[in-house]
Parts: structure tokens; C-alpha cells; sequence
């Protein structure tokens, strides 16, 4: 369904009507029953009369849609004056949308509806989290929406905690959750009844905390917000960190704050959630992933010579690749490429190992084929035997690769590949030697 007239770029008037700001409506018809979530939308690019580019999402193109989630605030639909948030729409029906395109934004301001072509149904709350103030949303990443909904990553951090609780190890339990963005796990501990909890956090989610431990009915005197590991002036019996961005990498410089940490914001038997973390990876080829990384040759350029110039520059690290939806070809089992505890005995006289650690890992080629990337991802354990994967399938992270230098020699099926492990300041690099 087209949203928007086309706009012709080569007209000044119209250039100076979109820097200013415009507002449009639309209306879209429903095809299909169901609950409204979201609007998604694209763009054609139309370069003449007869060449167009469209970032459709039948089409396969580098781009992706934007999708607007349809929130109670900007739904205008009211049944006996009460605002409804969880509503279906008949097929056959239409949504009236108002858009804005403002500051090189395009925004949804609001999706109308006829009353009699909404169906309410229950809303089934949840158990634990009650947000009370519809008319004041929470806006959230898409990174920190996606793990908020991993109730499996939740169940077991929040196992993990009851075990050591259960163990005796302390009277009092203290947290310090490292999550760096919003986290419902500090408020969960909280209700449970540990003593006292801080957040490490972005300071644009500080207030939403705050709104969510008060809207729990919770004691705000044993809840502590801090945007920096160095403002952390509280000791603690328990450190829960998350040290892997959703995109499948490790934070940025999240081992040398967790070191910092340890140091001086966890009692002398305190302990880092999760401890062990080892980290797995597979020999792969994949000519999508290395079309996504890489300018693959320079007829792909309409016979410009700039591949050469521009893989120069080409990332060693590829991230966000799911590996169960990723096309490829497997060249040899999975592997161990490194493993280190983050409880391990800290000493006056040298950083802990995990700071700085190398491997050389043998893999034996199970194909043949040539060796695009190694994909990586990490096992946890939390506590006493209690683990978990960031490749399970109903797990938040994605995995990330390392790309392997192109080489005019396949590796042959059989042959056994040595690689060179480093992590240092937080960055995993691998290289395979020749």
C-alpha cells in the first residue's frame, strides 16, 4: 500500500517544503484478521521513468524496513473512556494513518480505527511487572526490547542466584547488576527479597528504572543507579553482567571493568555471574557472508576498480549473523577457542589472565572448501552447573564472525588448520596460520 506521493527530489520548492517538515495521511486496508503490532514501511527510489530501487522486502537488497510499533499513545481508540491496548482488527476494515516527516524523521503520530472494527479481548498481565501509565510509555532499543522478552535468560539467571542464596554463601545478599541497559532483573531480586541491589546503566533508562521499582511498590532506599563502574561505592556479595552485545560480540572493554569491579565493588568472597565462559566456533563458507562483508570483485562496482581499495578497509569482525538462518557450508565440527573464569584468584602482583589470553587451537577440515570466516559464540556458567548458550534457538544473542583472509587454495578434507587465538582489551581476533 503506497503511504506517500512520490517526490521529486530535482525540485527545489519541494526540497525546501520537506526541510521545513510535512505531515500526510493514509489509509491502508486490512486484508487479514489479527492483533496490531506494528506498521511496517519502505521506500522506491525512482531514478527515471523506467529505473527504480525498491527497498521492498520481497526484493533481495541490502536495505531494511522500518517497522513502527503501534503503542496505546498513538492508537485512537477508546472503549467506555478506557484507553485499550491489546485490540484485534477485521479483515476488510481500514487504519487511518497520520505520518510526519520532520528533521530527515519519518514518524507515526497516530493509527485510527473505526470503534466497530476493533474486537477487545482480555489482556492477559504479567506476573511479576505491571506498567500502570499507559499514557507514559517506556521507550526501549530494539537490543533491550529482544531481552527483556528472553524469559528463558531470565529464569535461569534468576535459578542461578536462588542456588547461591539457598548455599548460605551470604546472610545478606547484595547485587550489582552490570547490565548497561534496562534490566527487570535487579527489580525481580529486589521483590524477592535481597537486601540491597545497583544498576549500572545508561543514564536514559535511569528514570524508566525508577518508574518501574516504584510502580512494584518497591523501597527505592535499597535501589542504587550508576552510569559509571568507577561511581560504584557499595560493596556487594554478587556481580550479574551481561559481557556480550546482542549483535553476538563482546561489550567494549567489559573484562577490564569487571577486573576494575572485582576490585573495589565485590566483598572478598564476592562472586561474578556468570564465571566460566567458554567460547565455541565453526569453520564455515558462506558466499553470503562474504558478500556482506567485502566488495566481492568490481563488476559488482558496473567495472569501477575499487574492490581492492575498499577491502583494505574491510572489519575482521562480522556481526549479527544468526547461524541457524545463515546460508552456509559447514567445514569442520565445532570447536573450543577459549575458556576462562571470571572468579579466578585475583593477585596483588598481576592482572587477572582474562585480560590478556592467546591459543592455538587444531581444527581438522571435515570438507573441502575454502574457509570464509570462523563464527563464533559463548557457553555460560552461572553457578554450581547451571549453563546456557547464546546458540540456543530461543536465545536473544546472535552470533559474530571472525573473516578469514581469501585464499587461491582451498583447504581439502582431512587437512588440519592451525589458528591463533588473542583476546586483548576486550576483542576477540583470530588468524589462520599458514
Amino acid at each position: 500500500m503506497k503511504l506517500m506521493n512520490v517526490l521529486k527530489k530535482d525540485n527545489p520548492k519541494e526540497l525546501d517544503i520537506l526541510c521545513s517538515g510535512i505531515q500526510w495521511d493514509a489509509d491502508v486496508a486490512v486484508t487479514k484478521c489479527g492483533k496490531l503490532d506494528a506498521i511496517a514501511v519502505w521506500f522506491d527510489l525512482h531514478l527515471d521513468e523506467d529505473i527504480s530501487i525498491s527497498t521492498d522486502p520481497t526484493n533481495k537488497n541490502c536495505w531494511e524496513q522500518a517497522i513502527y510499533p503501534v503503542l496505546p499513545s498513538n492508537f485512537c481508540y477508546c472503549q467506555n473512556g478506557q484507553v485499550q491496548n491489546n485490540y484485534h482488527i477485521r479483515s476488510g476494515s481500514k487504519l487511518h494513518l497520520c505520518f510526519t516527516l520532520d528533521g530527515n524523521y519519518l514518524h507515526l503520530n497516530s493509527c485510527q480505527v473505526k470503534e466497530s472494527d476493533v474486537m477487545s479481548c482480555d489482556v492477559e498481565m504479567a506476573e511479576n511487572f505491571v506498567m500502570q501509565n499507559y499514557h507514559d510509555p517506556v521507550l526501549l532499543e530494539r537490543t533491550e526490547v529482544s531481552k527483556l522478552n528472553n524469559l528463558d535468560m531470565n529464569r535461569i539467571y534468576c535459578q542461578a542466584i536462588e542456588k547461591y542464596v539457598i548455599k548460605g554463601e551470604s546472610e545478606n545478599v547484595s547485587v550489582l547488576d552490570m547490565c548497561l541497559e534496562l534490566s527487570l532483573l535487579t527489580i525481580q531480586l529486589l521483590k524477592q527479597g535481597i537486601s540491597h541491589a545497583t544498576v549500572l546503566a545508561r543514564k536514559e533508562v535511569h528514570n524508566d528504572i525508577i518508574r518501574i521499582a516504584m510502580n512494584n511498590n518497591l523501597d527505592l532506599s535499597c535501589l542504587f543507579i550508576e552510569d559509571n563502574v568507577r561511581s560504584v561505592s557499595n560493596l556487594h556479595n554478587l556481580l550479574v553482567c551481561d559481557i556480550i552485545e546482542t549483535c553476538g560480540a563482546l561489550r567494549q572493554q567489559i573484562l577490564e571493568d569487571i577486573a576494575l569491579l572485582r576490585v573495589t565493588s565485590l566483598t572478598k568472597e564476592g562472586r561474578v555471574m556468570p564465571g566460566r565462559v567458554t567460547i565455541h566456533g565453526v569453520c564455515v563458507e558462506s558466499v553470503d557472508l562474504q558478500i556482506d562483508s567485502a566488495v566481492i570483485n568490481d563488476e559488482v562496482t558496473l567495472g569501477f576498480s575499487v574492490a581492492k581499495f575498499m577491502n583494505d578497509f574491510q572489519m575482521t569482525t562480522h556481526v549479527d549473523i544468526d547461524l541457524l538462518e545463515l546460508s552456509h557450508r559447514k567445514l569442520s565440527s565445532p570447536f573450543e577457542l577459549l575458556t576462562f573464569d571470571l572468579n579466578e584468584e585475583i593477585s596483588e602482583h598481576h592482572p587477572p589472565s582474562f585480560l590478556k589470553m592467546e591459543n592455538k587451537v587444531k581444527v581438522v577440515s571435515e570438507e573441502t572448501g575454502q574457509v570464509t570466516a570462523v563464527v563464533y559464540w559463548f557457553e555460560f556458567e552461572l553457578y554450581d552447573g547451571i549453563h546456557f548458550t547464546t546458540l540456543d534457538t530461543v536465545s536473544h544473542w546472535r552470533q559474530a564472525a571472525i573473516m578469514m583472509k581469501p585464499s587461491e587454495e582451498p583447504v581439502l578434507a582431512g587437512q588440519e588448520l592451525t589458528l591463533h587465538v588473542t583476546l586483548e582489551n576486550s576483542c576477540l581476533n583470530i588468524k589462520m596460520e599458514s
